[in-house]
């Protein structure tokens, strides 16, 4: 299933680094990318076959969204990603491949996959990106 991430603000390639350093697709898009922004082009690539996968759960109260990790608490796993990066790098476009997971808040995901915006986890000192997110209006229960 491929679902489109909301992006709420302006984020640079350089903040997904961390999270994407150790799949060698990133390490060779990134040095295309960069070539392609010195000649101003804008640049769309793949990371496929995330291994290990990005296991990723939904948005907590909690301001530290840390169990969105855990893989009790997740409710899909990223297979792969596709971005669009404009010729200063920044980010414009995500669109990820997950598998929706066999636990309780995947199952609670199929139910309501319409109503579920996918998102970035962030930080903002530095600004870095930790992972993704399902955020619905729908609680899944504690």
């Amino acid at each position: 299933m491929t679902v489109k991430v909301t992006i709420d603000e302006i984020l640079h390639l350089d903040c997904f680094k961390s999270l994407l350093q150790k799949y060698r697709d990133f390490t060779s898009c990134y040095r295309e990318i960069k070539i392609n922004s010195i000649v101003g082009k804008k640049s769309e690539f793949e990371i496929s076959e995330l291994n290990p996968p990005i296991v990723c759960g939904f948005e907590t109260p909690e301001k530290s969204n840390y169990n969105i990790f855990r893989l009790k608490d997740s409710c899909f796993a990223i297979k792969s990603i596709d971005m669009v990066v404009n010729d200063k790098l920044v980010v414009l476009e995500i669109n990820l491949y997950i598998k929706v997971l066999d636990t309780d808040n995947g199952k609670l995901l199929r139910e309501i996959i319409d109503q579920v915006d996918f998102r970035l986890f962030t930080m903002t000192n530095p600004k870095e990106v930790y992972g993704f997110y399902a955020s619905a209006s729908i609680r899944p229960s504690a």
